[in-house]
């Protein structure tokens, strides 16, 4: 939420903005509504929200939006650029290329093609429809990949594969090399490797997956929507993963979303290409367009966009921030993302010495840890500690997982799913988890005096 300081800052900028073009009569809205009531009705409906922005909530993947970010959005959106062609916007058209350039300079990449998107699941949808039109006609994804790619696949009319995973959620690489041994010949596939999974943040050992293509075929996509920033601190990553970051710049397209990581509202996506040529880029996004593209000073992005009109403001956000917090390995950005990895690495340890309390996957990939209390009804105990953690001013989320216990093996059983998304989580970790092992202590024992009474 908006601190007091940058409000006053941003006061002061609006103040600028009514000066941005002294050549033009002096113009303000005016309309027969009062605006004061509605807004008013706004913030008490606002309110039937769990609090996203602080950190007691560590539920979703939803971290709050910097200040910069916030303040650029509202001052660009008034001018609503439209970063589709370069006459709709052409400052804002300047920062997404900028942006853009920042992030393929993280991967080491001096020539790519990229934009940005809404989010992860239109970025993942134009990286596969690239690879269709390239030649690809099967998708390959790991059961543990976000649903996004086999809806994308149905829409593309790609024939969709899944591959087993290990325990920690990652995808297994001797499942994929037998799939990729028994595909038809006629099977031109592109395999997805996800970075940070959506259910536990796991990481598709993409070094194992480039090994396998000595022996087979294949594209490479890489859906790193909430884990690729962590490629800025791969080194302090556990070696399996750090290997897997090691090889992000080989891949042939990348999704990261700064809407997750980058400290971005929702609705800002990046999609990076690698190895598409001028003119087949030209060819499959040829289209006619009459009525626009016609400053041709500059970049017009939406030439080669799957997406047509996109958000100036979403790039004037993003580069704000990057001014700010640019990514650099050993910048400010950085200790970010280290600080939520430690949050979660240390909640884990914290969580792993409880007796009633068992871990999903022993230690976390990124900065998220799910969890269940061992006992006879392992859904119902997580609902009400889900609860009670709520009452308490905690915000948690709960995720459906399979899972073996001491008492069998079950599907889809409800855990809690803990998001240690902002850099505030690390100083409260302690606090959060004796909450959960109180919690959690007397959930078991209610459960263990129930089954003792029968």
């Amino acid at each position: 939420m908006l601190s007091r300081k940058n409000l006053e800052i941003l006061v002061a900028a609006q103040k600028r903005l009514y000066c941005t073009f002294p050549e033009l009569p002096s113009f303000e809205q005016r309309w027969d509504f009062e605006t004061d009531g509605v807004i008013q009705a706004l913030l008490t409906r606002l309110g039937d929200n769990d609090p996203y922005f602080h950190p007691r909530y560590a539920g979703h993947m939803s971290g709050y939006v910097c200040d910069v970010a916030v303040m650029s959005y509202f001052l660009a959106m008034q001018f609503n650029p439209n970063n589709h062609s370069y006459d709709g916007g052409r400052a804002t058209t300047k920062m997404e290329v900028e942006c853009l350039d920042s992030m393929a300079r993280m991967l080491d990449w001096n020539h790519y093609q990229g934009h940005l998107t809404s989010g992860g699941t239109i970025g993942n949808l134009e990286a596969l429809w690239i690879h269709r039109e390239m030649g690809a006609n099967t998708v390959i994804c790991s059961k543990g990949a976000h649903f996004t790619h086999k809806r994308a696949a149905n829409i593309l009319d790609l024939k969709y594969l899944e591959v087993d995973v290990t325990k920690d959620g990652s995808l297994c690489s001797i499942a994929l090399s037998g799939l990729l041994a028994a595909l038809e010949a006629t099977d031109v596939p592109v395999v997805v490797c996800t970075l940070g999974t959506t259910l536990n943040g796991a990481i598709d050992p993409l070094d194992e997956i480039f090994s396998l293509k000595a022996e087979h075929d294949f594209k490479v996509h890489v859906d790193a929507a909430y884990g690729g920033y962590f490629y800025l601190i791969r080194a302090r990553l556990a070696g399996r993963n750090r290997k897997a970051f090691d090889f992000l710049p080989a891949a042939d397209s990348i999704v990261i979303d700064p809407h997750k990581h980058g400290l971005q509202g929702f609705g800002c996506g990046a999609l990076l290409l690698r190895g598409v040529s001028e003119s087949t880029s030209q060819a499959i996004y040829t289209h006619d367009s009459p009525y626009t593209y016609f400053d041709r000073r500059g970049i017009s992005i939406g030439e080669k966009t799957l997406e047509c009109s996109r958000p100036g403001a979403a790039a004037a956000a993003l580069w704000a921030t990057m001014q700010c917090l640019p990514l650099e390995e050993e910048g400010e950005f950085s200790r970010v993302l280290l600080s939520c990895h430690t949050a979660a690495v240390k909640m884990s340890e914290l969580l792993f010495a409880v007796d009633d309390v068992r871990l999903i996957v022993r230690e976390p990939a990124l900065d998220i840890v799910v969890f269940y209390i061992e006992c006879a009804d392992i859904s119902a105990a997580t609902r009400q500690l889900y609860e009670q953690l709520k009452a308490s001013g905690f915000y948690v989320a709960m995720a459906d997982c399979d899972i073996s216990s001491e008492t069998g093996v079950f599907r889809e059983v409800s855990c809690i799913r803990l998001t240690l998304m902002k850099k505030e989580h690390l100083a409260m970790v302690d606090e959060l988890a004796d909450q959960i092992i109180r919690l959690s202590k007397c959930i078991a024992d209610e459960y263990r005096s129930q089954y003792q009474a029968l």
